[in-house]
């Protein structure tokens, strides 16, 4: 469950906003009742992305507080399970930085400047809060949260602007939908994905939909 809820979030930002992986959605307003999210805050505004390692480590970067701002928000794995937080309770203490997402299995040297995040899978979701505090605005929280850029680390020397898209005019239906498109989903992440040790009792259940062994390596 936890899994497919990632995956028909991130499915969303390519379908209703027309993202692709590792471009930036910014809010211009809080969510009002058009935006189907679960669980989220309408007092806000929400800035967020879904990333993709299968081509190599991602650099995220996110923008520092400030006395007027808060940056509060998580990276989550292919499970949705928080890697790590961002801004003010992540590593980066609310300074800002660059967070070095890499892709499973990755053993080249780490370059120095960048926090290391490492998954277990390919794909995941990023998403924070540009928290009003002191005497920010809406508008500047927009234009703080603006500033995060993603890029692949082979390209951290001269990267391309990281396109930044404001979703607030548009419906967004990010919620999973009970229907044959839920298998589909399943089938594609169990053949794109690295399933982990901690999952075998779960898939031995699911056996019988389909599909091969898992392997002590965690690989179907």
């Amino acid at each position: 469950m936890p899994a497919m809820s990632d995956v028909f979030f991130r499915e969303s930002l390519f379908r209703d906003f027309g993202m692709k992986p590792n471009d930036v959605l910014v809010m211009s307003k809080p969510l009002v009742a058009r935006h189907e999210v679960l669980t989220a805050n309408n007092q806000v505004n929400y800035a967020g992305m879904a990333y993709d390692l299968t081509q190599g480590p991602l650099v995220v970067e996110i923008p520092a507080s400030s006395s007027d701002y808060a940056v509060i928000g998580e990276i989550c794995d292919n499970w949705q399970a928080p890697v790590t937080m961002v801004g003010v309770e992540g590593p980066d203490k609310g300074k800002g930085g660059k967070y070095l997402l890499l892709p499973p299995g990755y053993k080249d040297d780490i370059p120095e400047g960048y926090i290391e995040v490492r998954l277990d899978g390919y794909r995941g979701t990023m998403v924070f809060r540009p928290v009003v505090v002191g005497r920010g605005t809406m508008e500047g929280s927009v234009a703080l949260a603006r500033k995060t850029r993603a890029y692949p680390l082979a390209d951290a020397a001269a990267p391309k602007p990281t396109r930044v898209l404001d979703g607030w005019d548009k419906t967004w239906h990010s919620l999973p939908v009970y229907d044959m498109t839920w298998f589909e989903n399943l089938a594609r992440f169990v053949n794109e994905e690295t399933l982990i040790l901690a999952s075998n009792a779960l898939f031995s259940l699911a056996r019988r939909l389909g599909g091969g062994e898992v392997s002590p390596s965690g690989t179907t």
